[in-house]
């Protein structure tokens, strides 16, 4: 199985009600996680109040609680839906003076904040891997021309080694108003691309009815990989974590949390 280039247009836009259930569950943990993330960047110099660019900002599980730290935060997402709900929750908590929110295309992040500059920017939730190596290689500089001389970034994306250790064929997840997600797995190892296939129904009843279909395929990295992507993107790795509670990353842990400094 294969995903085309355009799954991305498809899961975000044409069909991104159905992948915003994924971004309200998170909604739960979504505070202790923005928590880890300051941890993680006061230790490397981060200052109070200090700027910051999430990119991209889904429907602003972190950035509004950034937000809420007293952080200048700017969200960028390509789903016009998702920046919609983000700024639901800026309204709702009164954060309009220190959160921006705008529709954007991760790729061309730097045309979307022209002649500014960040003191860090985060890429949560395996934001990377959607495209071709060269396009996250290109997302990262865009990034490192985005912060200050002394800019940090933190990254975020699913643990290869872990997926191949642990990684089951199949996963089931039940949400909150009826619908079932069903999801084939398929780790290419020649490619080290997850291919997925979610198939999304309706329970209705005792019955299931089939709503819609998505194939998903994305790059994941081991942590050497990582962090020669990195370097090629003129960051200098500081520090990696396996979970957002700050673990040591091992091949137990899901995630790798990288930490990394302008060069």
């Amino acid at each position: 199985m294969a995903a085309g280039q355009g799954w991305t247009e498809d899961l975000f836009l044409k069909q991104g009600d159905l992948f915003l259930k994924l971004h309200e569950r998170g909604l739960e943990h979504s505070e202790e996680e923005a928590k880890a993330i300051v941890i993680l960047l006061q230790r490397h110099g981060l200052p109070d109040g200090a700027s910051i660019l999430d990119a991209p900002c889904g429907i602003g599980r972190h950035a509004i609680h950034l937000a809420r730290f007293g952080y200048r935060v700017a969200g960028i997402d390509l789903s016009p839906m998702y920046i919609e709900r983000a700024e639901h929750f800026r309204e709702k908590l009164n954060l309009k003076d220190r959160l921006e929110l705008k529709v954007g295309d991760v790729r061309k992040v730097a045309e979307a904040f022209p002649d500014r500059t960040f003191d860090a920017a985060i890429n949560m939730w395996q934001s990377l891997g959607y495209w071709e190596e060269e396009t996250d290689a290109s997302i990262l500089t865009q990034l490192r021309d985005l912060t200050t001389d002394k800019g940090l970034l933190i990254v975020d994306v699913l643990n290869r080694d872990n997926l191949v250790k642990y990684m089951t064929s199949f996963g089931l997840t039940r949400h909150d108003d009826g619908t079932e997600q069903h999801e084939m797995r398929r780790l290419n190892f020649e490619t080290s691309h997850l291919e997925l296939i979610w198939d999304f129904y309706k329970r209705e009843g005792n019955d299931l009815k089939h709503r819609s279909t998505m194939k998903v395929r994305f790059r994941v990295y081991s942590l050497h990989e990582l962090r020669a992507l990195l370097r090629a993107a003129g960051w200098t790795p500081l520090e990696e974590v396996g979970s957002f509670a700050l673990e040591p990353i091992s091949v137990e842990k899901k995630r790798i949390i990288a930490v990394a400094a302008k060069t």
